[in-house]
């Protein structure tokens, strides 16, 4: 009797599902709309083989997230120096072009803007935290103490593979991340670099295969694993005719709780933002 109860229950969550309320959106409308957007509660995963399109991807879910709904963010680098991730940050959520903010050749204006992005939390309310020697016990306190302090809503980790420690202490550290997202409803995004030899390519030439095998824990333990192609700067066309120039692919490859496919994603190099594709 209990057992065909306990059936029962389980049926009824299983017709439940997960409602929207269990995802943050992520400002991608595509992602958002087909896929749901982050998991509140769990690790989002998002490997490439390019550090810097990770960066910069991780950088324009901040701008989204952070900016447009006007919540906290952290942003937590184990391979940039701060200076570089203040100015990527910069340039994508002003859309000043890069080379004029690390030139120092400003206009008026956007120095004036640059000032008052600086100097006011509520147009900015996100955080940046940089410290490569940083072991795993030591990150675990801060993000607890963070957490219960500030009330972020989103904690990006950029260049985790670079953490301090042994194996066996990184792999704590991601359960730890998870027990935290689980029990806060405060969603983790770790930006993972993965080698060149782990590309695997179909007959279009995009990579198909995620090479997580070296890390079979996190691949265990992460909610959903998403996978950025490299942008695409030739002259070629999509099979509607239309240049391909700046696009690039963000392929959800595992989700827990929802679809799997792929997005189209626009790279705006002047700003070192993705956007959505605009028909």
């Amino acid at each position: 009797m209990l057992y065909q109860e306990g059936l029962k229950t389980l049926k009824k969550g299983l017709e439940k599902g997960i409602s929207k309320n269990d995802f943050l959106k992520s400002g991608f409308k595509k992602l958002d709309k087909k896929y749901g957007g982050i998991f509140k509660k769990g690790i989002t995963v998002i490997t490439g083989t390019n550090q810097d399109d990770l960066t910069n991807l991780g950088v324009s879910l901040l701008k989204n997230i952070s900016l447009n709904k006007e919540v906290s963010s952290y942003y937590v680098s184990f391979h940039d120096i701060e200076i570089d991730i203040v100015k990527k940050i910069t340039s994508a959520l002003l859309k000043i072009k890069m080379k004029r903010i690390i030139s120092g050749k400003l206009k008026k204006k956007e120095r004036s803007r640059i000032e008052k992005l600086i100097k006011s939390d509520t147009v900015f309310p996100t955080y940046i935290i940089n410290n490569i020697k940083q072991d795993t016990i030591e990150l675990t306190y801060m993000v607890k103490n963070l957490i219960f302090d500030k009330h972020p809503n989103l904690f990006i980790l950029d260049g985790l593979t670079n953490i301090g420690g042994t194996e066996n202490e990184k792999m704590k550290l991601i359960e730890s991340l998870k027990s935290i997202s689980y029990n806060t409803g405060v969603p983790f995004v770790l930006l993972y670099e993965l080698s060149d030899s782990g590309k695997s390519y179909g007959s279009n030439c995009t990579p198909f295969q995620l090479d997580l095998n070296s890390n079979r824990y996190l691949k265990s333990m992460s909610d959903s694993i998403m996978y950025l192609s490299d942008p695409i700067f030739d002259k070629g066309k999509n099979k509607k005719g239309k240049t391909s120039k700046g696009l690039a692919e963000l392929s959800i490859r595992k989700s827990k709780y929802g679809k799997t496919g792929s997005i189209a994603l626009k790279y705006r190099t002047n700003y070192c933002l993705y956007e959505d594709v605009t028909n």
